[in-house]
């Protein structure tokens, strides 16, 4: 899953993903290069969890579950919007498993 933020710029590039394997990362938020990973016993892939983010003073904070697990100090953007998807990848595989 993927969150995507934009701004005035409209560069809909930056984003947070939750990835399969527990780790969350981002993309293009200034030079950073951010992961965290989710540090429950079970998979992450073995039943719903609850992902959320708190943006304040252009510090993102993001949560799986009741722990955090990134934090990226300075976004570097004043988000206007915010939404979020899959990847293409993810959509794909999902349409073609057989019933």
């Amino acid at each position: 899953m993927q969150f995507y933020f934009s701004d005035n710029v409209e560069d809909d590039s930056r984003f947070i993903s939750w990835e399969p394997t527990g780790i969350v990362k981002i993309n293009y938020f200034g030079e950073l290069n951010l992961s965290g990973q989710y540090p429950g016993k079970e998979s992450i892939t073995s039943s719903w969890h609850h992902a959320a983010i708190a943006y304040k003073n252009h510090q993102i904070k993001c949560y799986t579950d009741q722990h955090r697990v990134l934090v990226v100090p300075n976004c570097v953007l004043d988000p206007t919007e915010m939404y979020f998807g899959a990847p293409m990848s993810a959509r794909l595989r999902k349409q073609s498993k057989p019933n």
